[in-house]
């Protein structure tokens, strides 16, 4: 087992309102003065901007376009952003410098994203405003010339323009395609329930222990609610911590909103031992800049004794496991303790995973399927007699549901297989569905049935499909663009599926990477991603996806082969109002996510 390394981790940073202001402002006023024979179009996407995904011009420096002494601007590897890259040419002197101008004085991230093909480090000077801030910024090799990574580095940034300048001093550099730069700026705050707008709640003092005048005691056990205002200077992922007591002996859940908008139905606030004894329920959350209403409420429960709510900006920090069948690895995610990463080995082919008992992981390989251990990723029980496998799921009958595709040949149709093996790895059911191709997981439901994926014999029209124990096709639904990956059923009976572009589909044009959230009759409920509201994400091919516990939001796996490698994200996080929230891409660790299961 190898350490799983810890290059780098995005998260979004978007601009304050003011900032837009003055930068349409300043836009047009170059307009007017320069002229312009194009129509002036503001697009409210490009108002928001991810560090790891969305790669507008509003804070990315490309290096072809920043001032090179001796360096020369190159194209001839994939996977560059803007139009092409800066190419070291000499061992010294050679640098890049930009101009970066900033409304805050404060301590900047600096993220350089960089191609190193060879096989050692090629650091380079850092310098900021003439100052060094690292004399050998390290830029470690990335596995290729076309593989991209992030190098970054911290710095004070002075209000107005800041040069920022990479140097060689004795190594040939590597390639760097651009700069991105995010301020280190942390909102915390700490607001007091009973100072909020109580609705049905009282305010009271009679137990000890609390911060503040008082706290918040809810009276109804439905529809009383706690409001509180939160105000962000810029919009981004927040943490929340709900400081509670609650001296009953069940959970109290409430509801959590966020300006409108449901983000957990059923927040936790289980038992803490007594109604002086106070603990805390985190979540995490996306805020708009300016005032956001935060609203608690009793869904059916009296609610537990609320103390405060305290606030702070930055990243979602997940913990995580990823199938790559890229390198053929599985890897643990921990970033809330990078030094509990880890990554084993897996077997050709393998897309699938599931939580399972006793602290164990199932993943399907191409040969089958096997059980890993959560904590150090030991393989445990397995089996390995099948070909083609790609997905894997343990019943509530303790057995194993494997499937596979094949192809038609002669006068045998197009067939999907499903199946059942128990632990000795025995088959001991099996279905047949004839006729179904473009097969990925399937998801075995309550009822019996199965939901797949696919096309029929290959027009590309691709459906969910559920099936029966014969194989025979009980209820299907157009995707409406892009193949399926993964279909699940919700407890309403709304149907989720991912599915990402082919470039050919039967109708040119709907081509898309979504998770869909579908009604048994086929009404698009909603959906997450999607090409034309994240234009700018690098969204390549929706493959798996998780509930993220807590809060919700939905992270799937952007499957990065047929040509994609190291050219976008690995992972992606939406939250419930399609705000992409959170990313993960690190070119060096992985090469195609194909799932992704969000455990914390």
């Amino acid at each position: 087992m190898e350490p799983l390394k810890n290059y780098s981790i995005f998260l979004n940073y978007f601009r304050t309102k003011s900032n837009l202001l003055i930068s349409f402002i300043l836009t047009a006023t170059t307009l007017l003065l320069l002229g312009c024979d194009k129509d002036f179009s503001y697009v409210p996407e490009t108002s928001k901007y991810s560090l790891s995904s969305d790669l507008t011009t509003l804070n990315t420096y490309e290096a072809e376009q920043a001032i090179l002494s001796g360096v020369v601007v190159a194209k001839n590897q994939s996977g560059y952003t803007g139009t092409g890259y800066a190419d070291y040419v000499n061992a010294t002197t050679d640098f890049i410098e930009w101009t970066v101008n900033t409304t805050v004085a404060t301590s900047y991230s600096l993220k350089f994203r960089y191609a190193n093909g060879g096989t050692t480090n090629r650091p380079l000077l850092l310098q900021v405003n003439g100052l060094t801030v690292a004399a050998k910024q390290d830029f470690t090799p990335t596995g290729g010339w076309a593989t991209w990574s992030i190098a970054s580095a911290n710095a004070d940034l002075r209000v107005g323009a800041n040069k920022i300048r990479l140097t060689a001093t004795g190594s040939n550099g590597p390639n760097i395609d651009h700069l991105v730069i995010e301020a280190n700026l942390a909102q915390t705050g700490t607001l007091e329930a009973e100072k909020a707008v109580l609705n049905g709640a009282v305010e009271s003092n009679n137990q000890e222990g609390y911060t503040g005048t008082g706290f918040a005691d809810y009276v109804q056990a439905s529809g009383d609610y706690i409001e509180w205002t939160v105000n962000a200077t810029t919009a981004g992922s927040f943490m929340f911590q709900f400081r509670y007591a609650n001296g009953g002996t069940t959970n109290r859940p409430l509801k959590l909103e966020v300006n409108g908008e449901t983000v957990a139905s059923n927040l936790a606030f289980v038992p803490t031992g007594g109604w002086a004894q106070w603990s805390l329920s985190a979540t995490s959350v996306y805020l708009m800049a300016g005032e956001n209403k935060v609203r608690l409420t009793t869904i059916g429960y009296n609610g537990p004794n609320l103390d405060n709510l305290n606030y702070s900006s930055g990243s979602f920090k997940h913990l995580l496991y990823l199938v790559d069948n890229g390198f053929s690895k599985l890897l643990f995610l921990n970033q809330k303790d990078p030094s509990k990463n880890w990554t084993v080995p897996i077997p050709d082919g393998s897309r699938d995973l599931q939580l399972v008992a006793n602290n164990k992981i199932l993943v399907s390989h191409g040969n089958g399927a096997a059980e890993y251990d959560r904590t150090t990723g030991a393989k445990g029980w397995s089996v390995s007699t099948y070909t083609g496998v790609s997905t894997a799921q343990r019943l509530a009958n303790g057995n194993t549901l494997l499937g596979w595709s094949r192809a038609a040949s002669g006068n045998t149709p197009a067939k999907v297989v499903l199946s059942e093996v128990n632990n000795a790895g025995k088959e001991v059911a099996r279905v047949t569905i004839n006729n179904i191709t473009t097969f990925r997981l399937a998801r075995r439901l309550t009822n019996g049935n199965t939901l797949i994926t696919g096309d029929t014999n290959g027009n590309k029209k691709f459906k969910v499909f559920e099936v029966n124990a014969t194989g025979a096709i009980v209820w299907q639904q157009l995707l409406y663009g892009g193949k399926g990956y993964v279909a699940n059923r919700l407890k309403n009976g709304d149907t989720r599926a991912t599915m990402g572009p082919v470039e050919d589909l039967y109708e040119a044009g709907k081509d898309d990477n979504k998770l869909l959230q579908l009604s048994p009759t086929g009404t698009i409920v909603k959906y997450w991603g999607g090409m034309v509201d994240h234009p700018n994400a690098r969204l390549r091919k929706f493959s798996g996806y998780s509930v993220v516990p807590g809060n919700n939001n939905i992270l799937i796996a952007n499957w990065l082969g047929d040509g994609n490698e190291g050219t976008g994200p690995h992972a992606v996080e939406f939250d419930a109002k399609n705000n992409l929230v959170w990313s993960w891409e690190d070119h060096v660790a992985a090469q195609t996510i194909t799932n992704v299961l969000v455990v914390e």
